[in-house]
């Protein structure tokens, strides 16, 4: 075998793997809970597809769970605030000295 032959062999075997690990990723997120078997076959799916497809729809989702959890945040601050200033208008404590 010539070394330029091995050399792609080797390139595409890499990218593959690559491949594969991005479609377990993908499959987890739609099918959270799913068992090991149900993945696998999912990630065999979208093996089909092309490369920026996959990286594209990985990247969609980052951006949308990184939205969703700065939303979360900021929710879960402003409830925060409010409870704190509520509980601190009546403070036992402040009253007592």
């Amino acid at each position: 075998m010539n070394k330029y032959v091995s050399n792609r062999a080797s390139t595409e075997a890499i990218r593959l793997e690559e491949k594969s690990i991005q479609c377990v990723k993908l499959s987890k997120h739609i099918l959270p809970g799913a068992d090991e078997s149900l993945l696998e076959d999912q990630a065999v799916d979208f093996m089909a597809l092309p490369d920026k497809a996959i990286a594209d729809t990985l990247q969609r989702i980052s951006r949308n769970s990184i939205n969703f959890l700065k939303k979360s945040k900021s929710k879960f601050k402003n409830r925060y605030q409010i409870l704190k200033e509520n509980l601190n208008v009546s403070s036992p404590s402040k009253q007592n000295r």
